[in-house]
């Protein structure tokens, strides 16, 4: 199921690129995290000072997440990808 589930990670990341519309800001930071968790591991860098707000959304948005699993990451993942192809319309299911 692993690999199943990593082919599927990988679908969700090349297709949430041809999104017509941009995502809510909210959605991207859990996208941004969850990625990071997948990719990189447990959020392990010191927090960016808060007058860095990107940077600090993007640290908060990573560390949040930082308790899943991998796989829990990339079904989380996946699910916040269905979801929104669903609020666009386009009902393909990853």
């Amino acid at each position: 199921m692993s690999n199943n589930l990593e082919e599927r990670f990988e679908t969700a990341v090349e297709e949430i690129k041809k999104l017509p519309t941009t995502p809510q800001q909210e959605d991207l930071l859990k996208l941004y995290g969850l990625y990071k968790r997948v990719t990189f591991g447990i959020c392990n860098i010191e927090k960016p000072w808060v007058v860095q707000i990107e940077a600090s959304l993007k640290w908060n948005a990573w560390n949040d997440v930082s308790s899943l699993t991998k796989n829990q990451a990339m079904t989380t993942y996946i699910m916040i990808t269905n979801k929104l192809f669903r609020e666009n319309n386009i009902y393909k299911n990853i």
